[in-house]
């Protein structure tokens, strides 16, 4: 086995010594490109398992503005060596595509935004690359990885391994000593985006660069029509040189037409030839521009290229002038601009494809994405002057997006078109207002390349899209941080109390089982939980998102894995912003799998001998679901009952059985747990016309996973009555939830719910619970639920 490793940063040392304890042999790329006898180690009989890209030291930091346009010249270069190495590995057909690892590291990037000139303006290049790669290698664990240039280097070492071991489910993260970082969508509205300005609009001097092209064409137009603004219009277009003069091409005649276009509205163009690419001549450019108008107040970059081919085929070329136009065009345009004048505004145009990546354009990505770190980066570093990306979706119409076999590949993926009018008029804002945000997304649906994006193995039912998350990780601990919004976790509209969403407490154990999974390894499963308490309920008032933390502190005990749990929000009111209340607690027991599966205990030998109990299955009085869910307040995602039942042939006991399978936001375990809180306050209305909610749990034996399609029988036992606590009653119940085989799937031991309140007309004339329970029991009261097949 072996792992490809390219690129010289502070981090490969580390990296090479793990994978050597390991036994992995070390392939350097850099030496693939120049050695022969590197190229044939390639053809041996050993399996490459990864590929790792490091931030090569001599593209680390930030240069000076002078030295901007050759940094970015390593930056290009160093991108063409990154694809170069990457088709000598796919060539050699020894990479394992399937199950293998591509990741790229950097250093100080545009994660980790600084003024102390220990940045990286590299990492966007790497990061769009390696994301591009995602969408070929769908079956490999890709993800781009910006460390902070605070870490400890064996710390950093120790997180890279981490996110090799454990695939957290995201294409692009921060590591830093105090968490491990995610960028995510915010969506906001143009108001959000912009800060209110009481200014009048002022005549402006813009630069915009590939205005040949036709949406950048349409951008001046736009601009122009209030004759406020005066242009700078670069391009590489020129008049064609012939015998006895010039003959105008087709597009240098659209430009002409442009300039025609916006002096007729009462605005000034100047046109200048110049190669973004070349630094001499965008220089000459701005020079001539600054002596005409004397500034430039906003800069926007347009110029691009796309030539949609996979990793594998891409022409060295081609890659290079792909990606250089925005590299080296950004750099270019930045160094001329800012070493004669301090515009108000930069303004990139990027793509979807490079904040997501997209396949089969990772020179696109990497220049795109490069210019979102630059905005980042030099927007720490230079606070009187913005920087803003657009990653623009696709326009309808000529330009962007403007081939069909683009747009056909677009329109698969689910992507929406932009219509041109709606994204001229967010540019024509952009421009004139006061941005808030280094690097915005503008677009309709998304479709795949989203979901790819953000592609994990995690239950979409538990936390839906789109969600922010943190960690801190120190020891046997670690806290995560989620974003719940009731517009789009659905299942929250479906646990209203009073109108108002509620997170259930099931789903609060949901997101403990979900957040500990991050940090075990295979053969770990959840063999019980005990010390559950539903202190205070989270509840979503005007349906505005709610941010909840969940802290786990890991510990052995013996063979077993224990992690403690708290889950709280952030307390509401003037007196109490910034302090935290704990809301829901409780300990997950872990055991190892010995490699042969867990095994059943059999509570039954059949389904329906219950003659122990006293209970015949054909004997009692039935409710319905919909006559259930008339009293409970659940809606269609928690709707686990089919049927309930209390018999007549012993006090206060029944039989049932659930087969609602139509729930598809509670799944395993939880769902269990759902349907045995449900049986207990079923028994508790049916009995004394009592509404109760969840309060504690005592403990949950779990014996095996169940099936999505497991038919649930539940057998609810009254145990416990404690009245008025803090002038409400306690019934406490033990629950045995089994499956239709008659085998226990869970145990739940002392189910405590708490009185809410009294419903009318669910109370059954001359059942209640027996009032020796109230005092120290001896015996025990059963009530069985089900639903019907």
């Amino acid at each position: 086995m072996a792992v490809v490793l390219h690129g010289f940063s502070d981090l490969r040392e580390g990296v090479e010594d793990e994978f050597s304890k390991r036994g992995i042999k070390i392939i350097n790329g850099d030496t693939l490109l120049e050695d022969s006898s590197a190229t044939n180690s390639l053809q041996s009989d050993t399996k490459i398992c990864g590929i790792i890209f490091f931030d090569d030291r001599k593209i680390s930091g930030l240069p000076s503005l002078e030295d901007l346009p050759f940094h970015c010249k390593l930056i290009t270069n160093e991108s063409v060596k990154r694809i170069s190495v990457l088709q000598k590995v796919i060539s050699s057909k020894k990479f394992d595509d399937r199950n293998g690892f591509i990741l790229g590291i950097t250093i100080g990037g545009k994660m980790f935004t600084n003024s102390n000139l220990r940045g990286s303006l590299s990492s966007g290049a790497m990061s769009g690359f390696v994301k591009a790669l995602s969408f070929e290698f769908p079956d490999c664990l890709v993800k781009s990885i910006d460390i902070s240039p605070d870490m400890d280097v064996k710390d950093a070492v120790k997180s890279v391994f981490d996110e090799i071991l454990f695939d957290r489910g995201t294409r692009e993260a921060g590591i830093c000593e105090g968490g491990r970082w995610i960028i995510d969508l915010e969506s906001v509205g143009l108001p959000d985006v912009l800060q209110e300005t009481d200014k009048p609009l002022q005549r402006k001097v813009i630069m915009v660069t590939g205005t040949g092209g036709s949406v950048m064409r349409d951008v001046v137009r736009k601009l122009a029509v209030n004759g406020s603004n005066d242009f700078v219009l670069i391009d590489v277009v020129r008049p064609i040189a012939e015998q006895g003069g010039v003959k105008w091409s087709e597009n240098f005649s659209r430009i002409m037409r442009l300039i025609e276009f916006v002096e007729r509205k009462g605005c000034s163009a100047f046109y200048a030839v110049a190669d973004v690419t070349d630094t001499e001549s965008i220089e000459k450019a701005v020079n001539s521009a600054i002596l005409k108008f004397g500034r430039i107040d906003v800069v926007i970059h347009g110029a691009g290229m796309e030539r949609s081919r996979s990793a594998a085929k891409k022409q060295i070329d081609e890659f290079r002038l792909v990606s250089s136009i925005k590299i080296e065009g950004c750099g270019n345009i930045v160094s001329a601009v800012m070493k004669n004048c301090k515009p108000m505004k930069f303004i990139f145009f990027s793509s979807v494809a490079g904040r997501f990546g997209n396949a089969g354009q990772t020179d696109y990505s990497a220049g795109n994405d490069f210019m979102a770190g630059l905005a980042h980066i030099y927007g720490a570093q230079f606070s009187d002057v913005k920087f803003v990306t657009i990653d623009w979706t696709a326009w309808d119409g000529e330009g962007m997006a403007g081939s069909e076999a683009i747009r056909a590949v677009l329109e698969d993926a689910g992507v929406e078109f932009l219509p041109r009018r709606e994204g001229l008029e967010v540019l024509s804002r952009i421009v004139n207002g006061d941005v808030t945000y280094p690097e915005l997304v503008v677009s309709r649906s998304l479709g795949s390349l989203e979901e790819m994006y953000y592609k994990n193995k995690k239950d979409p039912a538990i936390v839906s899209y789109p969600w922010k998350e943190s960690w801190d990780i120190e020891g046997g601990k670690f806290t995560r941080k989620f974003l719940l919004d009731p517009l789009k976790d659905v299942y929250l509209e479906d646990h209203c109390i009073e109108g108002t969403p509620v997170l259930p407490g099931v789903k609060g154990l949901e997101l403990f089982s979900v957040s500990a999974k991050e940090f075990l390894s295979d053969g770990w499963y959840l063999a019980g939980i005990k010390n559950v308490s539903f202190q205070k309920a989270i509840k979503f008032f005007s349906r505005k998102p709610r941010e909840v933390f969940v802290t786990g502190n890991m510990q052995k005990s013996g063979r077993n894995l224990v992690v403690n749990f708290k889950l709280e929000t952030e307390e509401r009111g003037p007196l109490k912003a910034g302090s935290m209340m704990t809301n829901f607690t409780a300990t997950f027991i872990y055991e190892k799998s010995n490699g042969n599966g867990k095994g059943l205990r059999n509570i039954f030998t059949s389904v329906d001998s219950l003659e122990a109990y006293g209970v015949k299955s054909d004997e009692g009085t039935k409710i319905a679901d919909d006559e259930i869910y008339r009293f409970l307040f659940h809606g269609p995602s928690f709707r686990v009952l089919n049927e309930f039942c209390l018999t007549n042939n012993r006090d206060n006991y029944g039989l049932g059985k659930h087969s609602n399978l139509n729930v598809k936001y509670l799944s395993g375990i939880y769902r269990a747990i759902e349907f045995g809180m449900q049986t207990a306050g079923m028994y508790l209305m049916r009995c004394e016309g009592i509404a109760g909610l969840p309060f504690s749990i005592k403990s949950v034996q779990i014996f095996h996973e169940p099936s999505q399609d497991d038919i649930y029988r539940a057998i609810a036992i009254f145990r416990e009555g404690v009245k008025e606590m803090e002038g409400n009653s306690l019934y406490t119940f033990d629950v045995s939830i089994r499956d239709s085989m008659g085998n226990s799937i869970i145990e739940i031991n002392g189910l405590s719910l708490i009185e809410t309140g009294n419903v009318a007309g669910v109370k059954i004339s001359g059942k209640s619970l027996p009032q020796k329970f109230f005092s120290q029991h001896s015996d025990r009261d059963a009530v069985s639920l089900m639903g019907r097949e």
